[in-house]
């Protein structure tokens, strides 16, 4: 997963098509969209557009749960409109009301042995979710991708994500003065940094919750202790999207 992130919702259209594309030519390689978001043909335009080798982007999409009995379809549907035979990424975007999804993972598991999707994982799910999807499964997401600021820090959930399921940090990094004040501001022009916690000195453990303080941190993704070392956690100092 590349250092920085482009995330995508809330453009669309024109917009999307211009801002993704001044993304890659700037040299972001880590775009994020969603089936919701409706932009993945305009991400997949854009791509297409700047012709950068597709093995050097990574791609993040997200199935919204009410798609539940037709996962396939709605990663063909992605697919066909990012211009792309796999995502490097392929998330359940929040729980469904009924429960944790077991049949939505089970179908992204098959995604990812199929090779649709590199790798997978959850947004906004709560670490007791994750719980259950790993118990049931066996299967542990490589992400889980959640909102996080100073108004949302919860030291219990970072610590039990760290402890349990994960060691790699991904944090999604909004850059905005509004951030600082306490306001998560969804534009185009955000970032995601990765972090291997366990590899930083004591300085930069400062200074990286000194981040999360101020506000410059927004969200936050955990990734599995596997990904330590390969997979999702591989590392870049290229640019990359907000979530």
């Amino acid at each position: 997963m590349p250092l920085l992130g482009f995330g995508t919702w809330q453009i669309t259209g024109r917009e999307a098509l211009q801002a993704v594309t001044s993304a890659v030519e700037a040299g972001y390689r880590h775009i994020d969209t969603a089936t919701v978001y409706g932009n993945e043909r305009e991400v997949g335009s854009a791509l297409r557009a700047v012709g950068t080798d597709r093995e050097s982007l990574f791609v993040t999409t997200k199935l919204p749960p009410h798609r539940r009995g037709a996962e396939p379809e709605t990663l063909r549907s992605s697919l066909e409109s990012l211009g792309t035979d796999h995502v490097d990424l392929w998330l359940i975007h929040w729980p469904p009301n009924d429960g944790v999804g077991i049949d939505l993972w089970k179908a992204l598991i098959r995604a990812r042995d199929e090779g649709l999707a590199r790798d997978i994982g959850v947004s906004n799910y709560s670490l007791a979710q994750i719980e259950e999807l790993v118990a049931t499964t066996g299967v542990t997401p490589a992400v889980n991708q959640i909102e996080w600021s100073p108004k949302l820090f919860d030291a219990g959930i970072l610590a039990g994500h760290r402890e349990h399921l994960y060691q790699r940090l991904v944090v999604a990094g909004r850059s905005h003065r509004e951030v600082a004040a306490g306001y998560i501001v969804a534009t185009a022009v955000t970032g995601s940094l990765a972090i291997a916690w366990a590899d930083l000195s004591p300085v930069l453990q400062a200074l990286a919750i000194a981040a999360l303080v101020a506000g410059f941190v927004a969200e936050v993704a955990f990734v599995r202790r596997a990904e330590a070392s390969a997979g999702v956690g591989r590392d870049s100092v290229e640019p990359a999207a907000p979530v």
